[in-house]
């Protein structure tokens, strides 16, 4: 079964990817796309979340990690949190 998953696992880790490289390019953009201090929360949130499917993956597909499970879940809703807010504080830094 593992074998199948094996395209399916690739591309969602290319578009997780490639979501986490947008949100540390939002570091290095002109001031007039993204402020600082909202994109070091985005660029925060997307490697929180990065890390929580990574552990994810990690537990079902190689091995166990000890508290994985707890780790996983915390990272994951900080992550969602902080995506969520560094978008929200950039657009009302806008104007």
């Amino acid at each position: 079964g593992l074998a199948q998953l094996q395209t399916p696992v690739l591309v969602y880790s290319l578009i997780i990817g490639l979501m986490l490289t947008s949100a540390l390019w939002s570091l290095i953009k002109p001031d007039q796309v993204w402020r600082p201090g909202p994109a070091l929360l985005t660029s925060a949130g997307a490697l929180l979340f990065f890390i929580s499917d990574t552990l994810l993956a990690w537990n079902r597909f190689v091995a166990p990690v000890s508290g994985g499970r707890t780790l996983e879940h915390i990272c994951y809703h900080l992550g969602q949190y902080a995506l969520v807010g560094g978008v929200a504080l950039n657009l009302l830094s806008m104007g």
